[in-house]
């Protein structure tokens, strides 16, 4: 028998952990360290943290999630430093993402810092998105975590840029709640229009994006099944 541990970033020495009873342990693939339980409390001394592995399930908040759609948070605008109007919310939890079109002069600077409710459950995440793109390149950037819904967009320090524009659409990737800094995600069974289709998992990442076999389109139904490792 064996307990899991994490190191804490920073706190945790760097390398395999060393315990009285375990000896020697490498960290998996995952980066938790299968112990003695009877080096918990030393473990606990020594800055790691207690992990523990967790089953889910989960289907989308609506039937069949519409397909991914530009423009569908924030409409394509003329980028400058300002306040976005958002104009609709995700239909369920998913992936959204920022694009920007620069014109024909490159963005040399500029950030746009979108709140949003999060799918690891935290009420306002914040982050801020760099809006540097060289001329005539399309610049599309990922908000970090699945999305709920939208508090705001703003924009700041634009610098650069020809006429450019910038929208937040939402993708093809939808998002499962996974527990706050949540390792090892892995998909153990996927349900697609009522049918098993476990034998063509998708993809999902440890930030809970969720990749079903196939884009949503407003007609399939989608659920999925998945482990996690977190504190």
């Amino acid at each position: 028998m064996t307990v899991l541990v994490i190191a804490a970033v920073g706190v945790t020495a760097s390398g395999a952990f060393q315990g009285p009873n375990s000896g020697s342990v490498n960290a998996g693939s995952d980066g938790t360290f299968a112990i003695d339980p009877r080096d918990l409390a030393f473990a606990l001394g020594a800055g790691y943290v207690p992990v523990r592995r967790q089953s889910h399930e989960f289907a989308p908040m609506v039937s069949a999630p519409a397909a991914a759609t530009a423009g569908r948070i924030v409409a394509s605008v003329a980028l400058t430093n300002t306040s976005l109007t958002v104009a609709n919310n995700p239909d369920t939890m998913r992936k959204c993402q920022v694009r920007v079109d620069p014109g024909t002069v490159a963005i040399t600077a500029g950030v746009c810092t979108v709140t949003y409710a999060a799918n690891d459950g935290t009420a306002a995440q914040v982050d801020a998105l760099s809006l540097v793109t060289a001329a005539s390149t399309l610049l599309t950037v990922p908000f970090t975590k699945g999305v709920l819904t939208v508090a705001s967009a703003v924009v700041t320090g634009l610098a650069g840029g020809a006429s450019p524009k910038i929208q937040i659409d939402t993708t093809a990737a939808l998002a499962v709640p996974v527990p706050p800094n949540a390792v090892d995600v892995t998909i153990l069974k996927e349900v697609t229009a009522g049918a098993d289709s476990s034998a063509n998992l998708g993809t999902i990442t440890n930030a809970g994006i969720w990749t079903p076999n196939s884009a949503p389109n407003a007609s399939a139904t989608y659920a999925v099944a998945y482990s996690s490792i977190a504190p």
